[in-house]
């Protein structure tokens, strides 16, 4: 008993001098999909709670996301995410979020804008795997 409390405590510490952000474990899962009836990741984000999960169906979703709380965006069936050739296609804003699964592609091509498929600006903590760039000025950028 004592050594599994030692190892949560273990556990937190490393968490916390990391900068992650420790999230429950039990938020709500937000489906989005083509057929609906949620077909927007970003209207996903902007009505989920922090430490939700939402879930992308695959297709193809012409949008710029921002995710400015923590979240886990899991791709299902590898969806696209296309800027359409305009600024940075994905921005994460918030420590300890996920972004798993997903195809990003369409950044924008200037140079002085910092045009990027994933932006992680003061995001700490942020996991980002299994995730495929295509047509991005920069791939991942990771700032301050």
């Amino acid at each position: 008993m004592t050594k599994c409390f030692l190892s949560y405590v273990y556990a937190i510490a490393v968490l916390t001098l990391s900068g992650a952000s420790v999230v429950p474990a039990f938020g709500t899962t937000i489906r989005v999909s083509p057929n609906g009836p949620i077909k927007s990741v970003t209207e996903a984000v902007n009505s989920a709670s922090p430490g939700d999960t939402i879930s992308v169906e695959g297709g193809v979703y012409h949008e710029r996301i921002v995710v400015n709380k923590t979240l886990n965006l899991t791709g299902v069936n590898n969806p696209v995410i296309d800027g359409g050739g305009t600024g940075t296609v994905i921005e994460i804003k918030a420590p300890g979020s996920v972004l798993r699964g997903f195809t990003v592609t369409g950044s924008g091509s200037h140079l002085s804008n910092e045009d990027t498929g994933i932006l992680l600006d003061t995001a700490g903590g942020t996991l980002i795997e299994g995730n495929r760039l295509t047509d991005v000025l920069f791939g991942i950028y990771i700032k301050n």
